[in-house]
């Protein structure tokens, strides 16, 4: 929020692109506070602020092309002092009071109007807004925000279904539905041949066909760390596949090292993971806030960024298979020594992750599930005992591998570095390659005594006999 909050927007945010670059840190998007928006201290969403950013489409190209997405904040009430509202009032486009005047209600820093998604014409002109101030001037993506459309009085209306009016309190999901499917149906014809990205801050079941969603706001703090953990999970058994908490959040002073390191390293392995922070002091929580840990960071962005191969292919099954893309090692293993607050857990099917959640904890014992044989690196262990895994201070963390697995990863090439982990089916659309030198390559794990083989995308590469003695 402190760069589009700032005076000088634009140069801030030039700024933090020239900064990601010099870092050499592998960033593909910006989701752009509602600041852009702003008219004095409130926000009015589909104005472009013209002193913060004089010309829209040329900020917007600069971020484009580096390979950068901007994710505009979009909020679905117009409060009473923005241009627009009269004009929407006297459309009808609003939800309104029983004696057809529009609901007026508290919305951050104003009163304000829902929009009535029910009503076509309001559905039609959000479309309209989406295309013609973001989607036309070179965004390809929206987040949602603030649309869980709070209307406690049971008197408001909206237009509803069939003909039929209805008491909106009643109709909340609907309304929430429906702006993001608007969002959607604006992208998907502007760019018909390219994967929409939306963001929702308010979502029902429904809204996994459209969007991914996140947790709200939380505290930069090791409970919230512990506690996001666990809600990360949760939403998986009822299909919320892409509910997962930000790295850091809301009233807080900035994190300490080890506090910001550790939510990274537990970001790395969430299908969303994203840095976005208001802090009390006007700062702004940043991957470069501790330069001492720096290689750090670059170590776990790049983690991140060779396993994207495998998160496209998690995300294709868990929709089209029903499979979730986090779950709790008791999902899979009917294995009694496993602990119902065990913080390990499975990313897809293939990887196991141990979590670091506490302050001032470097080492944590891991469980591995019997049954199986698993691997670290270079060596291999028996499931159904513990293995003491050591977790340097700003280090990432442990992961193992599933022996039957088959997987592909971005190698980085990096001096030093150790190949991460990933899996993909060769015939699911992969992501763009980073912008480092890199291969991708495919990886079967052996068995115990086996042989493991790496591809490139069409031939074999080389053939590795790897005898790995079982701990």
């Amino acid at each position: 929020m402190a760069y589009t909050d700032a005076p000088k927007s634009e140069e801030k945010m030039d700024a933090f692109l020239a900064k990601v670059q010099a870092l050499d840190l592998n960033c593909s998007g910006f989701y752009l506070s509602s600041g852009y928006t702003a008219i004095g201290n409130q926000r009015c969403v589909f104005h472009w602020n013209r002193e913060k950013f004089p010309d829209p489409a040329r900020f917007i190209g600069k971020f484009n092309a580096a390979g950068v997405h901007l994710i505009p904040n979009i909020k679905p009430a117009f409060l009473t002092s923005h241009p627009m509202y009269d004009d929407l009032a006297a459309k009808g486009l609003f939800v309104k009071n029983a004696d057809g005047n529009p609901y007026v209600t508290q919305f951050w820093d104003g009163l304000g109007s829902y929009l009535d998604f029910t009503n076509p014409e309001a559905f039609a002109f959000w479309h309209d807004q989406v295309t013609e101030k973001l989607l036309q001037n070179g965004m390809d993506a929206t987040w949602n925000d603030n649309n869980e459309f709070d209307i406690q009085d049971p008197t408001a209306v909206a237009v509803g279904f069939g003909g039929k009016a209805a008491p909106a309190a009643h109709v909340r999901p609907a309304l929430t539905y429906l702006m993001v499917l608007s969002s959607y149906q604006a992208q998907m014809k502007m760019r018909p041949a390219e994967r929409p990205f939306l963001s929702t801050r308010s979502a029902g079941i429904g809204l996994r066909r459209l969007a991914q969603t996140w947790s709200g706001d939380n505290y930069t703090s090791f409970h919230d760390l512990r506690y996001c953990h666990y809600v990360g999970m949760t939403p998986e058994p009822v299909r919320l596949l892409f509910l997962r908490p930000r790295s850091g959040r809301l009233f807080r002073e900035m994190p300490s090292k080890e506090l910001l390191l550790r939510w990274i390293q537990h970001g790395v392995f969430e299908p969303r993971f994203t840095i976005h922070s208001w802090n009390a002091d006007g700062s702004a929580t940043m991957p470069w806030s501790y330069p001492e840990v720096m290689d750090s960071v670059h170590a776990l962005f790049d983690q991140r960024k060779a396993l994207l191969p495998y998160y496209y292919s998690t995300a294709y099954r868990s929709v089209q298979e029903e499979l979730p893309l986090q779950a709790p090692l008791c999902l899979y293993y009917d294995d009694r020594q496993i602990h119902p607050d065990d913080p390990a857990f499975l990313l897809g099917r293939d990887l196991l992750a141990a979590c670091v959640l506490d302050q001032g904890i470097e080492d944590i014992e891991v469980y591995l599930p019997s049954g199986e044989i698993w691997y670290k690196d270079d060596r291999c262990y028996t499931g159904g005992r513990g293995s003491g895994t050591a977790h340097s201070r700003y280090r990432h963390r442990a992961l193992f591998l599933y022996v039957a697995a088959a997987y592909s990863l971005w190698t980085l090439g990096l001096p030093g570095s150790k190949s991460p982990v990933g899996c993909s089916s060769p015939s699911i659309p992969l992501p763009t390659a980073p912008s480092k030198a890199a291969t991708l390559m495919m990886t079967a794990t052996p068995m115990p005594t086996g042989t493991a083989t790496a591809w490139t995308r069409s031939l074999p590469l080389l053939v590795l006999p790897i005898p790995l003695p079982c701990r």
